[in-house]
């Protein structure tokens, strides 16, 4: 698969000032992994999770065809284009923000579909929906509060230990 070179700059994503209902990164995800990728080095962004909280994240890709997001100790893989008996559609994640608990503070909603590709490449490959969704805990960091696969193929670390101040 060619991917294209996408050149971005450390990027806010909100509008006005304001922090909107729900919002999309998906490019997000797929332009920074692309730019790591071909500039060999990690990416770093922030994303908008309320008025007063913006969190630093790191994209880093991997030339095996794997690629993580770093939200404060919270590592997570969102490319997966290296077959080891499981890929992501499209290679990437999706990534969407919303409020779903109205405390005003977005969570992160990774959805997307894991491909089984089987162990010999006669097997069929099977499609299997794929959704984590992660609020954050202004005292202990991101919690898990809905996942539809097994954790391993989303969630690689989370370090639950990080303070916010979200006010």
């Amino acid at each position: 698969m060619t991917l294209k070179l996408i050149f971005i700059l450390v990027s806010v994503y909100s509008i006005n000032g304001c922090t909107p209902q729900s919002l999309d990164m998906s490019k997000l995800i797929s332009e920074s992994i692309t730019t790591s990728l071909s500039e060999k080095r990690p990416v770093k962004a922030e994303i908008t999770l309320s008025e007063k909280l913006n969190i630093p994240v790191t994209f880093e890709a991997t030339s095996k065809g794997n690629g993580t997001i770093n939200i404060q100790g919270l590592l997570l893989k969102v490319f997966d284009q290296h077959d080891d008996g499981t890929i992501f559609k499209d290679d990437f994640l999706r990534l969407k923000t919303q409020d779903l608990n109205g405390d005003g503070i977005l969570e992160l909603i990774f959805s997307g579909t894991l491909v089984h590709t089987g162990e010999k490449e006669s097997d069929p490959a099977t499609l299997e929906p794929i959704k984590a969704i992660y609020t954050l805990d202004c005292n202990s960091g991101f919690i898990k509060i809905f996942e539809s696969v097994p954790n391993h193929f989303i969630e690689i670390f989370n370090k639950q230990s990080s303070a916010f101040e979200c006010e």
